[in-house]
């Protein structure tokens, strides 16, 4: 799947793929980690949601279990800033409605296609661009070199 997805995001049409730029990319926003590419592919994503996932787990052992013990204890401790919250980008992939069940639902589909998940994905968390954006126009997209 994640073989005949990337060639068909590189190729433009056909799971062969036929080489070249299709216009066709998956934009991620990955808060926690290093990466900044211009064109994410399928196992970029699934790198992502893993790393989200254990970013929380991080979060949640370290930081929050932390501070609640040392509260229970009467410890006093400095204040702590806030710990960033990745709920809303883990949801966007995982929860009801997300990008990977959505997938996994158009896949499965006799007649489903990658024009018919990207609309259902936009219809489904267009009202949210704050986790979820359209790209913009291939127009105003800075050249690659």
């Amino acid at each position: 799947i994640v073989a005949r997805l990337n060639d068909y995001m590189r190729g433009g049409g056909d799971a062969e793929g036929g080489g070249g730029d299709s216009g066709l990319f998956i934009g991620l926003l990955d808060i926690f980690g290093f990466e900044n590419f211009d064109r994410n592919g399928f196992e970029q994503l699934c790198i992502n949601y893993a790393n989200e996932k254990l970013q929380k787990q991080f979060i949640v052992a370290a930081a929050e279990l932390c501070l609640r013990d040392y509260q229970a204890e009467g410890i006093a401790c400095a204040a702590m800033a806030a710990c960033p919250d990745n709920t809303a980008q883990i949801s966007l992939l995982e929860g009801r409605g997300g990008i990977l069940p959505m997938l996994d639902e158009e896949c499965a589909l006799p007649r489903g296609s990658e024009a018919s998940l990207v609309h259902k994905l936009h219809t489904m968390h267009g009202a949210s661009p704050a986790v979820f954006g359209r790209p913009p126009p291939p127009s105003s997209r800075p050249a690659r070199a």
